[in-house]
């Protein structure tokens, strides 16, 4: 393991400095550490892979890219990890029955994938240049030319009747797109389209994302939408994607996409591949036994970010130790309206509790919590740290990564960097300077 020593002391973290700030020798000390970017963790002074040391459970496979934006897939029951950290979710479906382009044969026309659908094409030819694979990700590239005889053309990702929904739900569409070839001279707008269907598939009316045509470029995105269906007789929801253009314009371009996912949330989450039939993603339930941890001081930091706003009614859980429940916990998480808060129960009595400034999406975030018996400490992101005089500390068996609990209630839907855990209560000082930007 002299390899994972050398690299860690080259990052700062043992015997100097710090990864991310604190005093000299702070993480080396910790009864636990845990770096899921670079795969290394430290326990009770014994180098391994920090994946090695997790029980995770996920009833199907699973999908995470890495910093380059390339997708890899993960069993079921194995933690999800790269260069980005360790990636919990919340179980998701998607409910586009084909997204990785069966059916999808090139040619002049050719023909669109297995449950997709052109429409009001405008005078325009439709062309299957080809399908692939980019970055992990399958697509098509179809491309749209000739002069337009009207102001809009679209695409249906499945059927009028393919999808089940009702008024008032949240829905969120994504897709994975490049501009391949021509230009998107004359082309005014693109945006992802959610057509809400009665009961025999008529349209009723359609909810269109924010337009997204300047930020389609040469390089293989991810672009999602969400809305909130509007209409009482909705009982189906069809997903698409529609171009606004100039009538009467000459319009060539070949677009790329990949990957298309429509799931009931109001984020995206990681892409869910399907090839006949909706799929569901299982919940990832992460955690780590840490019989260390008793009911004694110690001190719980988490580095960690997520790239969406939370939805109303969550809590997102990034580390928390607990006895399996939730009655009996320390814990680090984010409320739904934003802000950082931490604190710790015992025998379902709240003994602490600390809220700090909101973090901002898709920037990490750093969260330390101390306790010991009437002397708990809590910041985030390097500001004052609060303090409670009073409580008592519970007795805990178990760390749960980005879930409340090993139930894995109330998950994170993002990533963690680092964790770590120590059995002292560290002085608020280096509480403030490990979590300093």
């Amino acid at each position: 393991m002299f390899e994972l020593a050398h690299h860690f002391s080259q990052l700062g973290v043992i015997g100097g400095g710090g990864a991310g700030g604190g005093s000299p020798g702070v993480y080396e000390q910790a009864a636990l550490y845990m770096d899921f970017r670079n795969n290394a963790a430290r326990l009770s002074g014994a180098w391994s892979s920090a994946v090695s040391l997790l029980t995770t459970t996920r009833a199907s496979v699973a999908q995470m890219d890495n910093s380059a934006g390339f997708w890899g897939e993960f069993a079921a029951n194995q933690p999800r990890w790269s260069d980005k950290g360790l990636l919990v979710e919340e179980a998701r479906t998607n409910s586009i029955r084909n997204n990785t382009m069966v059916g999808a044969v090139a040619g002049s026309p050719g023909t669109l994938p297995t449950n997709w659908a052109g429409f009001v094409l405008g005078g325009l030819t439709q062309t299957i240049v080809g399908v692939g694979n980019e970055l992990g990700i399958d697509y098509v590239d179809i491309r749209f030319s000739g002069t337009s005889s009207g102001t809009s053309i679209g695409l249906f990702f499945d059927g009028p009747t393919g999808i089940a929904a009702l008024n008032g739900q949240v829905w969120t569409s994504s897709i994975f797109a490049k501009l391949v070839a021509g230009s998107f001279a004359n082309v005014s707008a693109v945006v992802l389209t959610f057509s809400q269907r009665d009961g025999g598939g008529a349209s009723i009316a359609s909810l269109a994302g924010a337009d997204f045509l300047s930020t389609i470029l040469s390089t293989l995105a991810r672009f999602p939408a969400t809305v909130t269906l509007n209409q009482p007789t909705t009982a189906f929801v069809l997903p698409g994607l529609t171009f606004t253009m100039a009538n009467g314009a000459a319009i060539d371009f070949t677009l790329r996409i990949g990957w298309p996912q429509l799931e009931l949330g109001a984020f995206a989450t990681s892409p869910i591949k399907t090839s006949g039939a909706a799929a569901t993603r299982g919940a990832d339930i992460v955690s780590t036994p840490l019989a260390a941890a008793g009911a004694a001081p110690g001190t719980l930091f988490s580095e960690a970010f997520a790239d969406h706003a939370l939805a109303a009614a969550t809590n997102a859980h990034v580390l928390s130790l607990n006895d399996g429940t939730t009655n009996q916990i320390i814990f680090e998480r984010i409320l739904n309206n934003g802000s950082f808060v931490s604190g710790v129960v015992d025998g379902g009595v709240t003994q602490a509790v600390f809220t700090h400034s909101p973090f901002v999406v898709g920037s990490p975030w750093k969260q330390a919590l101390a306790f010991a018996v009437n002397d708990f400490a809590g910041t985030a992101g390097g500001q004052a740290v609060a303090t409670d005089p009073l409580g008592t500390i519970p007795a805990v068996t178990t760390l749960s990564l980005g879930t409340a609990s090993v139930g894995g209630a109330q998950p994170l839907n993002g990533y963690i960097r680092r964790a770590a855990y120590w059995s002292s209560r560290l002085s608020n000082a280096l509480l403030q300077a490990m979590t300093a930007p």
